[in-house]
């Protein structure tokens, strides 16, 4: 969507950079308020769903699940940025040609926009593995 053409697409890519730009120290704050078993805003949102009361940074495996997702939501508007800058460099051409060499059309051309974004994906992910400090 941030690589299509329409009405507002700067204002949509600012707000995609929002949760990158918060500062580490302020979304770990901010998610263990969230998460907080007295007075989060998640775990009230959970107990009127299920009227279970969950205590989710006690628990080891549900502490973890919610650093893993703060850590998500902080990082996926840096991901979606390296993925467009690289869609956005791959040249039509290359589209072209492998509808040429194959001769299926849409689905070669796909298939090239497949392979570059394996390899976006790749990178980005072994880079983000190892930025793992967001903490609560």
């Amino acid at each position: 969507m941030l690589n299509a053409e329409f009405r507002g697409r700067n204002l949509v890519r600012t707000i995609n950079l929002i949760p990158w730009a918060i500062p580490t120290i302020v979304a770990g704050l901010a998610f263990r308020w969230m998460f907080d078993d007295q007075y989060g805003l998640i775990t009230d949102l959970l107990l009127r769903l299920t009227s279970h009361k969950y205590e989710l940074l006690v628990h080891p495996f549900t502490a973890r699940l919610c650093v893993i997702l703060v850590n998500v939501w902080k990082n996926t508007p840096f991901m979606a940025v390296v993925l467009l800058a690289g869609l956005q460099s791959v040249p039509t051409e290359l589209f072209q040609q492998g509808m040429l060499w194959f001769n299926w059309g849409m689905a070669s051309a796909l298939g090239v926009l497949l392979i570059i974004v394996v390899a976006i994906v790749g990178i980005i992910g072994l880079a983000l593995f190892r930025h793992y400090d967001v903490s609560m």
